[in-house]
């Protein structure tokens, strides 16, 4: 990966503490956001989640459509989910369970 060395160690030295952190990643679309994440951490990532881009949901519901991929990806890990949640914090709930 070119470019990105400062990034790789700062996000690995947070990974080393062995304390919860929230980190954003954030940018502009299409410049190696989540291929940085992805390569990064390859084998110890626990729980991965890509949101829905708004540009390519411009749909009424939006927040719904989040909830239903959200919920989809729980699905995929075998979660014991029985519904889609209604809101974040119900979805953030069932995450943590």
């Amino acid at each position: 990966m070119i470019g990105r060395e400062w990034e790789r160690k700062e996000l690995l030295r947070r990974y080393e503490r062995k304390k919860p952190e929230f980190i954003a990643v954030y940018g502009r679309r299409r410049v190696g956001k989540t291929f940085l994440i992805d390569n990064t951490f390859q084998n110890k990532i626990t729980f991965r989640h890509a949101g829905l881009s708004p540009i390519d949901d411009q749909k009424a519901g939006e927040m719904n459509r989040q909830l239903e991929q959200f919920y989809y990806t729980l699905q995929r890990y075998h979660a014991d989910v029985d519904h889609q949640p209604k809101d974040w914090l119900e979805a953030f709930f069932m995450l943590e369970t």
